[in-house]
């Protein structure tokens, strides 16, 4: 079960108010248009937007409070924070890193394909 709060960056006890707060700020900051169609901003905003639908819906909202109250700790995970306090500049450069070592894999191994393929 997914912990809506730490997707959001809230505690349990967040209000209305803070809920649709934290949907903006990271319903913008992810959100796959402003990141060219990126597939992990396409997961995070997929993400983001599940757990808005959620905690937004009162009846939604106290029917998964009771299910993962058990489960769930009050204190942020470290994955979440891992990508959703990074600054929009940070996740750039790192989106801009992935990329070049894509192209990097995909030139050696074509290079070592045509290699092969010449004697």
């Amino acid at each position: 079960m997914k912990n809506y709060y730490q997707i959001l960056g809230l505690e349990r006890d967040a209000s209305k108010e803070d809920i649709k707060k934290a949907y903006k700020t990271y319903a913008t900051k992810f959100h796959p248009d402003k990141q060219n169609g990126d597939k992990f901003f396409e997961e995070r905003f997929k993400e983001i937007l599940e757990a808005y639908e959620i905690l937004s819906d009162d009846y939604k909202k106290a029917n998964y409070d009771s299910k993962s109250k058990t489960n769930f700790s009050t204190g942020s995970s470290q994955y979440y924070k891992q990508y959703y306090s990074k600054s929009e500049e940070d996740l750039k450069k790192e989106r801009k890193r992935a990329k070049r070592k894509r192209k990097k894999r995909k030139r050696g191994a074509y290079s070592e394909r045509e290699c092969c393929t010449r004697e």
